[in-house]
């Protein structure tokens, strides 16, 4: 056998490695269309994520109950999100959603799950010193789960719809899918994960809400077929989860169980009937 001298074993793994990034930003590249306009008072801003600037949108600023955070899903952009941003400001929230950085309208280049939830503690850290709530979908709702352990910024109310625990059971869990590559692509995108993220790259949904109490609402649809309800899903987890204020629900109902359809059912343009009574039951319950 021929012995492979040091220079050759480093180039291999510079190549290698290389690989495996562009293998990465190609799966993680957002192919969504910018926001749109809104039929709501919106107040348009810039929010610093490290060297990244995240366009946001501040809609019902005069509420009184303080700000919600919301985390859209990937794939979408936050305006899919418009009927809850509706419902959230006629409760009395000042929603700001907005875009992680590389999506439409904000700067640098999207480079996996744990930037989500970066992006997320840094729109957390921005939002200042009143009440905060935040609501996620999917990877929004990793990511503001995850967030918890990135800030020490206080959170009053959490709702994450259809998380995934750990980003790199998720990442298996789109090869299964079909992603090009297979198992193949998900361990060259999750070493490249590594690479970029170091520590964070395997930081859990858990993680953040194990590190305080905060009174946490998690749905997961039954019949999840991209966050497997017992597979990657945090709802899988859920007996790691010892946040006392951490509760569950696994959502049953036909046309409601899905991942999309958790939020909108097929064919619907308002807030989901089945789901989110549960979201308004519990952010405005009494403690």
């Amino acid at each position: 056998m021929k012995r492979i001298l040091p220079g050759a074993l480093c180039a291999v793994t510079v190549l290698g490695a290389a690989g495996a990034m562009k293998v990465n930003d190609t799966l993680f590249r957002p192919a969504v269309p910018a926001p749109g306009e809104v039929d709501l008072p919106c107040r348009r801003l810039s929010i610093p994520s490290g060297k990244a600037l995240l366009s946001a949108a501040l809609l019902g600023e005069a509420g009184p109950r303080g700000r919600l955070i919301l985390a859209h899903g990937m794939g979408v952009s936050w305006d899919y999100y418009l009927p809850e941003i509706r419902r959230f400001t006629a409760l009395g929230y000042q929603v700001l959603a907005f875009s992680y950085r590389g999506y439409p309208g904000s700067s640098g280049r999207f480079q996996g799950f744990p930037q989500a939830a970066r992006d997320v503690a840094a729109v957390m850290n921005f939002s200042g010193d009143g009440p905060l709530t935040l609501w996620g979908h999917s990877m929004g709702a990793y990511a503001v789960c995850a967030a918890l352990a990135l800030t020490e910024r206080p959170v009053e109310r959490l709702v994450a719809c259809a998380p995934f625990d750990a980003p790199a059971e998720a990442i298996r869990q789109l090869a299964r899918q079909g992603i090009p590559g297979g198992q193949g692509t998900a361990l060259a995108v999750n070493a490249a994960q590594r690479l970029r993220f170091g520590a964070d790259a395997a930081l859990r949904a858990q993680d953040g809400l194990n590190g305080r109490p905060t009174p946490a609402l998690i749905l997961q649809g039954s019949q999840d077929n991209e966050v497997i309800p017992d597979g990657c899903a945090l709802y899988a987890h859920r007996q790691a989860v010892t946040n006392p204020n951490a509760r569950f629900h696994l959502i049953t109902a036909e046309g409601s169980d899905g991942h999309m359809t958790l939020i909108r059912r097929n064919g619907q343009r308002e807030v989901n009937p089945d789901t989110f009574p549960l979201v308004e039951a519990f952010l405005t319950e009494v403690p």
